[in-house]
């Protein structure tokens, strides 16, 4: 007996792999995450579990598209899940110590020359080389080297510098209790900075180091990497992008003239311009990478 409604299912399932599951996690890691903040502010009145509400703050949306990459590799990538997860972990923990070692003593020096306001232009350039590094190691675990291979490498590693960078602003946001806030005040810039850093920077460093592997994946040739005119440009890409994520936030007070509502739209409207415009990017990119590779196991297959 046949059940025909049961194959457009199964297609749609196989057009988006992964997205029912990344749904599931950030909406159930967001419903914890609430339970979790509401019950420090409102019924216990303690920060108890401080640790489980910066885990569950930066978390979901990296964890998401962790999940969708896992469900995407094909047998002819030749990566494990593991080690994309790997990829972030490790890799994302060690893209994130050289920027943090580096960039005081750069703020430190020009604010002494008087330069100071030219200390954020370092964070650009300097996370997406160190990120660029990271992916060169990794790349080492990798056999197939090509565009398409580099877009999850890249995505990885990319998932889990965000994750390490928003403990950092959750666990500053859990603690603005010093700063006379109401319970529902502080329950309400933790969440601006849960959805802002977590939500938002999913299309951010993910998608930028993306690019960068995928440039430098494509230029291999005989399975060694090469740093190629293509691998150039796609760091300068993720830099730029970068660079206008960063700095243009810092040039808006000027012109809210103190209105918070006017400074919370533009920065939201900014940050979703450049996801859009990063998406957009990456979209062609893995499109392409998608066809390069497809060709690739035409050719590969076995004769009949």
């Amino acid at each position: 007996m046949t059940l025909p409604a049961a194959a457009p299912v199964a297609s749609a399932r196989r057009s988006h792999p992964g997205v029912l599951g990344a749904v599931v996690i950030v909406v159930g890691t967001f419903g914890l995450w609430l339970f979790a903040a509401c019950a420090e502010l409102f019924w216990y009145d303690q920060h108890g579990s401080r640790f489980v509400i910066v885990a569950l703050a930066s978390l979901p949306a990296s964890a998401a598209l962790l999940w969708i990459m896992a469900r995407r590799l094909r047998p002819a990538d030749q990566l494990s899940p593991w080690l994309l997860v790997l990829a972030a972990v490790a890799g994302g923990f060690v893209a994130l110590i050289i920027p943090s070692l580096v960039e005081p003593p750069w703020t430190k020096w020009l604010t002494e020359i008087g330069a100071r306001s030219l200390a954020p232009t370092i964070a650009g350039p300097l996370e997406e080389a160190v990120k660029l590094v990271v992916v060169l190691i990794v790349a080492r675990w990798v056999t197939v080297r090509t565009a398409r291979t580099g877009l999850f490498v890249g995505g990885a590693v990319g998932a889990g510098y965000a994750v390490f960078e928003n403990i950092d602003y959750a666990w500053k946001a859990t603690g603005r209790m010093a700063l006379d806030l109401t319970p529902s005040e502080h329950l309400g810039v933790m969440m601006r900075v849960a959805i802002e850093r977590d939500v938002f920077t999913a299309f951010a460093h993910p998608l930028w180091t993306a690019l960068v592997a995928a440039a430098l994946f494509a230029g291999s040739r005989g399975g060694r990497l090469r740093i190629t005119r293509l691998a150039v440009a796609g760091w300068a890409v993720a830099v730029v992008l970068h660079s206008l994520w960063d700095d243009v936030l810092r040039l808006l007070p000027p012109f809210v003239g103190g209105s918070a509502v006017l400074g919370l739209a533009l920065q939201l409207g900014w940050v979703s311009l450049i996801a859009i415009i990063g998406f957009v990017i990456w979209r062609i990119v893995a499109s392409r990478a998608n066809r390069g590779a497809v060709q690739v196991e035409k050719v590969n297959l076995p004769a009949a």
